[in-house]
């Protein structure tokens, strides 16, 4: 694989460390750092993650706009796009325990039903089945602009899911049983054939995309080539109950959630090597927190959060613990 130009292959992660994050919320917001953010989608609400690895808690809820319906946190979680009492996104920056201002999206439709973003966070898809359109959003959070406004009745089937790149400038969606790479225009041209809806994701700042077919355990490569051609390119296989996938920082690795068993699978991009972390709790999710190789990966009302994040050539897990108030209202994202 040497087109990726990710250099030698190196062995795949398989140290675990494991810490348990603790403490009261007395102390919270003035001399805690954040480690990201908790938010239910709808109703909405927000909670930050105050503290480090060893000592952190969860914030009481923060003051969202007024009006608020709906909730979204990018990668990277500087904003969240958040829906008006009209249905219409705008982007709202996140700026430690204060929210920021609120940054409309022009052109963006109302009350999208889908939302993907980039590795990032600096472009997003947006599908709305009632408007009939999908929509491509670059320039995030600061100025957004839309790019791409598709008519759905132009695509082959309705997507299950959908991928963009960093520039906006490639887009994957996913039926049940094709990968498609959608033009400007909305043609599309098949990437893969695949069992059932494909997990995919592009690896940061590059057109290059992980696509995983849940229905038999692979992890394909795709890069689009010269002249238009495309290249899936299969990486790794036997990866039972596959599930979600993101990329490190650096693009080198891949994690991939298993939805069999408590684990997450590491998959080296240069190479294929593949190794499974252990974990305590299935990871339901890969939410990308603050820092880049840090994500979300369970949570639910009434109970801790748990997050993964890489350290070196290890991995491990830290454990929060379920808000002490409220904590029957919300769940993360």
């Amino acid at each position: 694989m040497a087109f990726l130009g990710l250099g030698i292959c190196r062995a795949a992660i398989v140290s675990v460390l494991a810490f348990q994050i603790c403490g009261t919320a007395a102390d919270t917001a003035l001399n805690r750092p954040i480690l990201g953010f908790a938010a239910q989608a709808s109703p909405p609400e927000l909670r930050a993650i105050l503290g480090v690895p060893g000592a952190a808690v969860f914030s009481d809820p923060l003051s969202l706009p007024e009006q608020t319906t709906r909730l979204r946190l990018a990668p990277g979680q500087r904003y969240a796009i958040i829906e008006g009492a009209h249905g219409t996104p705008a982007a709202l920056l996140l700026n430690g325990i204060q929210i920021g201002e609120t940054v409309p999206i022009p052109g963006a439709v109302r009350l999208p039903d889908f939302v993907s973003f980039s590795p990032s966070g600096g472009s997003a898809v947006l599908i709305s089945r009632a408007s009939g359109r999908l929509q491509v959003i670059a320039g995030l959070p600061q100025a957004p602009q839309l790019t791409e406004d598709i008519d759905l009745s132009l695509l082959p089937e309705f997507p299950g899911n959908a991928a963009v790149s960093d520039d906006a400038g490639s887009v994957l969606l996913s039926s049940g049983g094709t990968v498609y790479l959608m033009g400007p225009d909305g043609s599309t041209a098949v990437v893969l054939s695949v069992t059932r809806t494909a997990s995919i994701a592009f690896l940061p700042g590059s057109t290059i995309a992980a696509i995983g077919d849940p229905g038999t355990g692979s992890v394909y490569l795709f890069q689009r080539l010269a002249a238009g051609n495309v290249a899936p390119l299969l990486l790794a296989s036997g990866l039972p109950g596959l599930g979600q996938i993101a990329a490190t920082g650096d693009g080198q690795i891949l994690y991939v959630t298993d939805t069999e068993g408590p684990g997450i699978w590491s998959v080296n991009v240069a190479c294929g090597a593949v190794g499974q972390l252990a974990s305590q709790v299935n990871a339901s999710k890969l939410d990308r927190l603050r820092n880049a190789d840090t994500f979300l990966i369970s949570s639910g009302p009434e109970l801790p959060a748990w997050i993964f994040f890489r350290q070196g050539q290890a991995a491990g897990t830290v454990f929060v613990p379920a808000a002490a108030s409220r904590a029957q209202h919300w769940h993360l994202q």
